[in-house]
C-alpha cells in the first residue's frame, strides 16, 4: 500500500474522486492506496508541512488544468516531489494540451477521456 500525495487548484477539487476512481480503473494506482489532500493549518508552518507529506508519500497525482498549470503552489510541489524523486503522473482534467513543465525529469501525462467525466466538452 502507497501514500499518494494528490496536487490540484481549489477550481479542480471536485474531480478529485473521479480522477482517482478512474486511475484505480486503470490500475494506474491501487485501491488500497491512501491519498492525501493537503489542508493547511492556518497559522501553521505550511512549507514545512506541505515538505513532510510529499516526502511521505510514494507518488504524486497532479490534477492538471490550465489553472493547475498557473498555479505557484501546484508548480512548486511538483518540483518538490520531482527533487524528491518521487514519481509525478499529471492527469489532464480540462482537454487543454499543455504538457508539465519541462525541467521536470520524468512525469507521465494522462488525458482522460470526456466519458470519464474529467475533461471540458
Amino acid at each position: 500500500m502507497g501514500k499518494v500525495f494528490v496536487s490540484h487548484v481549489r477550481q479542480d477539487q471536485k474531480k478529485v474522486g473521479a480522477v482517482l476512481k478512474e486511475l484505480v480503473r486503470r490500475r494506474l494506482i491501487s485501491q488500497s492506496d491512501r491519498t492525501n489532500t493537503f489542508e493547511p493549518i492556518p497559522g501553521s508552518d505550511i512549507r514545512g508541512d506541505l515538505k513532510q507529506a510529499i516526502r511521505d508519500s510514494s507518488s504524486m497525482v497532479v490534477l492538471w488544468s490550465e489553472a493547475a498549470r498557473q498555479s505557484a503552489w501546484v508548480n512548486y510541489e511538483m518540483g518538490l516531489a520531482d527533487a524528491l524523486g518521487i514519481p509525478i503522473v499529471a492527469v489532464n482534467v480540462d482537454g487543454g494540451k499543455q504538457p508539465p513543465p519541462a525541467e521536470l525529469s520524468d512525469v507521465r501525462l494522462i488525458d482522460l477521456d470526456a466519458e470519464a467525466g474529467l475533461a471540458r466538452p
